[in-house]
């Protein structure tokens, strides 16, 4: 499972790594390696990531091809995170990171976070969705946000 805690502090270490990915249309992995954001972030968390030829490759996270793919593998992401990442994943081409991240940040910010946090069967807490709810919509500072956040607790 990829819960957000993990997520956040690893798109804070990523945005320095990548300066563009591709959408969820041009394939998660192509025959080198990951390309997308939800690819490179599986693979920095060894997840399993679906590889060309598989009908997950171009499904955003959210997608049935994807849910199947990851329940085949034992595997999920939080409600946060596949939001996050089915919305950044969405845009179609080579993007930078941060129009990635906004796509990601945008999701968030416009969806009822309590009704989502519904959606989990492990409980969630006020903690996690003051993290989510004050996450930076400027990528240079993830990597402060977050860890002025593990300070705060």
């Amino acid at each position: 499972m990829l819960g957000f805690f993990t997520f956040a502090s690893i798109l804070g270490r990523l945005h320095e790594r990548v300066d563009s990915a591709q959408g969820a249309a041009d394939g998660h992995w192509r025959t080198d390696g990951p390309d997308t954001l939800t690819a490179l972030i599986s693979d920095w968390c060894a997840l399993p990531s679906p590889h060309p030829g598989e009908a997950a490759n171009t499904g955003t996270v959210d997608s049935p091809a994807y849910l199947r793919h990851l329940a085949a593998h034992r595997a999920a992401l939080d409600p946060f995170v596949t939001l996050h990442l089915a919305a950044a994943d969405s845009l179609a081409g080579a993007r930078t990171f941060q129009e990635r991240h906004l796509a990601g940040f945008a999701a968030l910010r416009t969806t009822d976070l309590s009704v989502l946090a519904r959606t989990e069967v492990r409980p969630i807490g006020e903690r996690l969705l003051r993290l989510i709810k004050s996450m930076p919509q400027d990528p240079a500072q993830l990597t402060a946000w977050y860890e002025h956040h593990l300070d705060q607790d």
